[in-house]
């Protein structure tokens, strides 16, 4: 139905002429056009489709978004993690997209490289459009010499992200829901759950490397 509209529709196009004057005393006429969609029945001037319309909106906000976040993986090292996270970085970073708001755009995690722990910082697009990063941070990895295990798992839901924390040698693991209040993590009730398996809402993130842009 709308190839067959386009096609019943005809351009109209307006020309406007200014005349100036260029050098040498020469006037300088230079030709101003614009394009109109008229409908030939009635006469009247098309609005564009609705639908179209939303799509191109939607198609530049995602288009922002993603240039936001390629720049946080083009400079990875400019975010600071909150000083309160014990890891002796090592230089490497990953990243992973999980939708932690409900809001329709994605949240990105980048995971700051770390010997025995990782801090994952939590990006989100702030009402300026511009990506900002979470002030608090998740945890990863076996943190000291225990036998203590953090991991970091997305809401299937997109209701926030989950800390996960157990043991080695544990049969039970605890799940905290962490959403996101601005730039800060709270974290809610806490839920155990078998260590070999994992509660309903749980769901693996699968992490890239920056060098990687791709999944964006």
């Amino acid at each position: 139905m709308r190839f067959r509209r386009a096609l019943a529709l005809v351009v109209v196009g307006s020309v406007g002429v200014v005349s100036g004057c260029a050098g040498g005393g020469e006037r300088e006429t230079v030709v101003v056009t614009s394009t109109q969609w008229v409908e030939p029945d009635s006469g009247s001037v098309a609005e564009p489709d609705a639908g179209e319309t939303k799509a191109e909106g939607e198609a530049e906000n995602a288009a922002d978004w993603r240039t936001e976040y390629e720049w946080v993986l083009s400079h990875p090292g400019d975010y600071p993690v909150n000083a309160a996270a014990q890891y002796t970085p090592d230089g490497t970073y990953e990243y992973a997209l999980v939708e932690a708001t409900g809001g329709g755009t994605p949240e990105l995690l980048l995971a700051v490289g770390g010997s025995d722990t990782t801090p994952v910082i939590v990006f989100t697009i702030g009402d300026d459009g511009k990506a900002r990063a979470s002030t608090d941070v998740l945890m990863m990895g076996a943190p000291g010499n225990g036998g203590g295990r953090l991991t970091v798992l997305a809401s299937a839901g997109g209701r926030g992200v989950y800390q996960i924390s157990g043991s080695s040698l544990g049969k039970e693991s605890v799940s905290e829901l962490f959403t996101l209040h601005g730039t800060s993590l709270s974290g809610g009730a806490k839920e155990t759950f078998p260590s070999e398996g994992h509660l309903p809402d749980h769901q693996l993130i699968d992490w890239n490397p920056v060098s990687s842009p791709q999944p964006l």
